[in-house]
Order: C-alpha cells, then sequence, then structure tokens
C-alpha cells in the first residue's frame, strides 16, 4: 500500500466533516454558544475515543503513554479544535472557510520539521512550500483588504499555531509500528483532561445549553476527524515525516470547499464565498498536487 493513501484518507475525512461541523454550529443555542460549543467539543472527544477503542483493542494498547505524545494530543484536540470551532463560529458557522485560515499551519510545521525535526525538503517540495506560501499570502491580502474578519484570521493562527506545535510532538513521539495505539493514548488522554477542566464549568452553564441537537453532530465530527482522520493522518507523519505529511495533505481545504458547496446546493443554501478565498485554497491545492505528482 502507498505512504500516501494514509494522508489522502485524513485529508477527505476532514473535507467530508466540514458541513456535519458546519450543521452542529448552526443549531447552537442563541445564548450561551461559548458553553455549547464546550459540550460539543467534549461529546467529540468523546466519540472519538470510543470509535477508535476497536481498532487500538487488537494491539493490546501497548504503553504508549509519554510525555510527548500526551502532549500531541492536547494540542491538536481540545486546544487546535477548541479554536477552530470559535473560528467557524466568527465566520457564521462556516468551517470550510475557518479551515482556510488554519493553513498557515503548514507553513510553521515544514518550519518546525526542519529547524526541530532534522528534516530536509528537495527541489519539489520547496516549489510546494512556495505555493503553498502564495496561497497564504493571499489570506492574509484578503483581510487586509476587508474581504475577511480579522478576528477570525487570528483565531485561525492560533489554530494553526497549535496544530503545528501538535504535529511536531507527533514527530517526536510516535513511530510507525504503534502509531495507532499512540493515536488513541493521545486523544483518549485529551477527552479525560477536558473531561476533568470542563465538566464543572458546563455543569455551572446548563441552563444555557439549550436542547443539546447539536451535540449528535458534533460527536459525527469527533468519529470522522479525531478517530478516523487524526489516525490516518499521524501514521502518515510517521511514515513518510512531518514536512511531506504536510505538503501532501495541505489541499484538505479546498476539498472542504467543494464538498460543502456541493452539500450546500442539494439542500437550495448555495451560500457565497469570497473569490479571494477560493484563490487562496486554489493555490494550498497546487502546492499538494506538486508534491504528490513528485513523491
Amino acid at each position: 500500500m502507498s505512504p500516501l493513501v494514509f494522508g489522502f484518507a485524513a485529508a477527505g475525512l476532514w473535507a467530508l466533516s466540514a458541513p456535519i461541523l458546519n450543521a452542529g454550529i448552526a443549531r447552537l443555542p442563541g445564548e450561551g454558544r461559548v458553553p455549547a460549543l464546550a459540550a460539543g467539543l467534549l461529546a467529540a472527544l468523546c466519540s472519538g475515543t470510543l470509535g477508535l477503542l476497536p481498532a487500538a483493542l487488537p494491539g493490546g494498547v501497548e504503553a504508549r503513554v509519554s510525555f510527548w505524545v500526551v502532549l500531541a494530543g492536547l494540542f491538536t484536540f481540545p486546544i487546535a479544535t477548541g479554536l477552530y470551532y470559535l473560528a467557524a463560529h466568527a465566520f457564521g458557522t462556516r468551517a470550510e472557510l475557518a479551515s482556510q485560515f488554519a493553513k498557515v499551519k503548514p507553513l510553521l510545521s515544514i518550519l518546525f520539521a526542519l529547524l526541530l525535526a532534522g528534516e530536509a525538503l528537495d527541489a519539489s517540495a520547496w516549489l510546494s512550500a512556495a505555493l503553498i506560501m502564495a496561497g497564504t499570502l493571499v489570506i492574509v491580502y484578503g483581510a487586509r483588504r476587508g474581504h475577511l474578519s480579522w478576528r477570525a484570521l487570528i483565531l485561525g493562527l492560533l489554530t494553526a499555531l497549535a496544530w503545528a506545535l501538535g504535529e511536531l510532538f507527533v514527530k517526536i513521539g510516535f513511530d510507525a509500528a504503534t502509531s495507532i495505539d499512540s493515536s488513541f493514548v493521545a486523544l483518549a488522554s485529551s477527552f479525560l483532561l477536558f473531561a476533568v477542566v470542563s465538566t464543572p464549568y458546563l455543569v455551572r452553564q446548563r441552563a444555557v445549553l439549550g436542547r443539546l441537537t447539536y451535540l449528535p453532530f458534533f460527536a459525527l465530527h469527533g468519529v470522522l476527524s479525531f478517530g478516523a482522520a487524526y489516525t490516518a493522518f499521524f501514521h502518515s507523519i510517521a511514515v513518510i515525516g512531518l514536512a511531506d505529511t504536510i505538503l501532501q495533505t495541505a489541499f484538505w481545504p479546498f476539498l472542504a470547499l467543494l464538498v460543502t458547496q456541493v452539500w450546500n446546493r442539494l439542500r437550495g443554501e448555495p451560500g457565497h464565498t469570497p473569490l479571494i478565498v477560493w484563490v487562496a485554497a486554489g493555490l494550498l491545492a497546487m502546492g499538494s498536487a506538486v508534491r504528490v505528482l513528485t513523491f
């Protein structure tokens, strides 16, 4: 099996999860949306952990608890995804737009791979990185021109930094032979720690959590993104390296835009995506294509 399969699987599952997350955010209560997002994140962490458990059990869930694995889970799941949820909310329930801002992450991850993880890039990888950088600059330009929200951009930058740090910790703490076990430990530890921190807060805020009809959507997002996509993504990092995995999967926001547009049209809700976002996403997709075709 080609090692590229895991990156493609992760990108596809992330793209499919974007409209599901949109549907969940659209059902948040009018008041108390931040507590509701925290409840949604808790549901996603729980469902993702339970969804990954059957895949981890056959291997006996080897003792993969380590400082780096736990840090990888914390930065990837409750910290970065919590910021991602807030960014999607800042865009008026449009997760596919929030994902575009998070794509500053490849630049940070590649920098970490080169400076801290000891990886190297060949000529095609540098071309891929240049296209991804161009897409990032288009995003920043759009914010300066007023097409995009500065608040959402800041949330996206923070999301990108948290994701990039999580990926660096995956590079340090994971290996290919036990990546599923490590993924489970990272996700389960994040769920337990976030549950301890968030449960007292949610109990105090229960009056504003609404009817909880949004929780099934967050739970499904947890299964697809946390349980499945990230396990494939982490395995790809362990097999082919951090930089190559990041370059390969940088196209997923473009795919998320396409999937969400099709879904909205089928529901009679076309929506509007600024042209500058399509341009940025297209550059990111080209950057991924260059790396995949020359891998």
